[in-house]
């Protein structure tokens, strides 16, 4: 009897040493992870995005602001506040807090994180309870008696636990495409704030343009009223004909004609600020602005191209597609491999509730099982073949998307300069068609000159002060793009 106990006891210390070598060369082999290790794309190797950039960009104008690069600069977050513009920042803030976009961006954020996290429990046993009761009654016709047996009673409960090693890293590579994608939704966030921003930005100063613009038109009108007095008084005088009197009124209709176009426009800006900050047009307090309320930024921070790459949001998002269809690779990979999954657990069952939790009650069991592929069609292949095709797109997405900011950034910086050229010289029209206007009305006041002259240059004078307007406001509506282009305003 004492032969047969350490009989049992050696094969015992046998089963707890094979089951410890499988468990030791299960840990082994997942530490095994195949498919391709994600190493960010490289810094791109232009230093420039024009040829020949220059760091102070064309003059303005007197009494303008005249503007610097400052490659290398950080660019703030806050970046409307250089505008200096109390309304800008409310709104800007306000557009941050209640833009429901935004709102739905978090959401997507959150979605991620969840289904991270719901990845990251994978890597751990899984464990459960169940419990079952029936009553039973079966019929003995199998044992040649023609009528039904006893009722039974049957109790079972207990829990058991499961764990699936990650041979291949099957299950790690899911864990890192799950991050990868929390990270693009992150990043998603952080583009969409900056599209926000811009957006709330552009339209307030596209509303101060269009007030401009008005508060030029209505000194035209003044000026038009102006000359029909002029034409009138003449006429009075017998001076003047009643052609020179229809031509000086027909301009002051076609001048007025040009009001209500601006102020739908201003009606427009208006309620997509509404709509941008989160409130319906009808209930928002709508903004006045006028572009002399503005400062515009002297200094324009300017990240070189390696250091764009990193700090503008669809950038980074691209990238994180690009991880995550890289960790797609190894998923598709790791179903070509063999997988095993451990399993023990504990059973209270009998006949009767009552000696349940006895030791003739108690049961256990531990198992293992395995699964490899064999035979699918080729569907394995062609999902990891699949798989590969999903990283080359990722890749070429990215590096379109680096292509498209560098031309963005290259884009701005031109019309920036351009912007301060356009500037100085509408300044210059201004001046010429105001000398070219005075002239013409105190010629024509002595008879010397034809109404239709008169007419003409105010119709240039009118001309050359929205276009001063516009040019004045296209600096500022770039200085918002180049700090959008620079990445500038991310949310979290």
């Amino acid at each position: 009897m004492i032969q047969g106990r350490q009989a049992g006891a050696l094969a015992r210390r046998r089963r707890f040493w094979r089951a410890a070598g499988t468990g030791l060369a299960a840990v082994w082999l997942a530490a095994c992870t195949v498919g391709p290790n994600f190493k960010p794309p490289a810094a791109p190797s232009p230093r420039a995005y024009v040829t020949d950039p220059a760091p102070t960009l064309s003059d303005p104008g007197p009494a303008e602001v005249r503007q610097t690069l400052a490659v290398g600069q950080p660019l703030a977050d806050d970046w409307w506040a250089a505008f200096h513009s109390p309304q800008i920042d409310l709104l800007v803030r306000k557009a941050l807090a209640n833009n429901q976009s935004l709102a739905a961006a978090r959401a997507n954020l959150t979605q991620a994180r969840e289904a991270e996290t719901r990845a990251r429990g994978g890597a751990y046993p899984q464990a459960d309870f169940a419990a079952t009761a029936s009553r039973l009654k079966t019929s003995l016709l199998p044992e040649g008696i023609n009528q039904l047996g006893p009722v039974t009673s049957d109790f079972t409960l207990g829990p058991n636990v499961s764990y699936a090693l990650d041979l291949f890293g099957g299950a790690r590579r899911l864990r890192e495409q799950k991050h990868a994608l929390t990270e693009y939704q992150g990043y998603q966030l952080d583009a969409a704030g900056l599209t926000i921003t811009g957006d709330v930005a552009r339209r307030l100063i596209d509303l101060a343009r269009a007030q401009d613009q008005i508060d030029a038109l209505e000194e035209v009108l003044r000026d038009d009223e102006q000359t029909v007095q002029m034409v009138d008084r003449l006429f009075g005088l017998r001076l003047k004909t009643t052609v020179d009197l229809n031509a000086a009124r027909s301009q002051l209709a076609a001048d007025r004609a040009l009001l209500p176009p601006l102020r739908q426009q201003v009606a427009m800006d208006r309620n997509a600020i509404a709509v941008l900050t989160g409130e319906p047009p009808g209930e928002a307090a709508p903004p006045d602005l006028r572009l002399g309320a503005l400062a515009l930024p002297d200094s324009l921070p300017v990240a070189v191209p390696s250091a764009l790459v990193r700090q503008r949001p669809d950038i980074r998002a691209a990238e994180a597609q690009l991880h995550a269809a890289s960790a797609g690779v190894g998923i598709a990979t790791a179903q070509l491999y063999p997988s095993l999954t451990l399993s023990a657990g504990t059973v209270q069952e009998s006949l009767s509730a009552s000696t349940l939790f006895t030791s003739s009650a108690t049961g256990g069991f531990v198992a293992a099982g395995l699964a490899a592929p064999i035979l699918h069609g080729g569907a394995l292949r062609a999902g990891r073949r699949e798989a590969v095709a999903a990283y080359d797109a990722a890749y070429a997405n990215y590096r379109q998307t680096v292509l498209e900011s560098f031309g963005q950034v290259a884009d701005v910086l031109q019309a920036l300069d351009h912007d301060a050229q356009a500037l100085n010289a509408q300044q210059q029209a201004v001046e010429a068609a105001t000398s070219a206007r005075d002239a013409a009305k105190a010629q024509y006041a002595v008879a010397r000159v034809d109404i239709l002259l008169v007419l003409n240059t105010q119709r240039q004078l009118a001309r050359a002060r929205m276009q001063h307007a516009q040019a004045r406001a296209q600096r500022y509506l770039d200085t918002v793009q180049l700090f959008a282009a620079m990445g500038g305003g991310w949310v979290r």
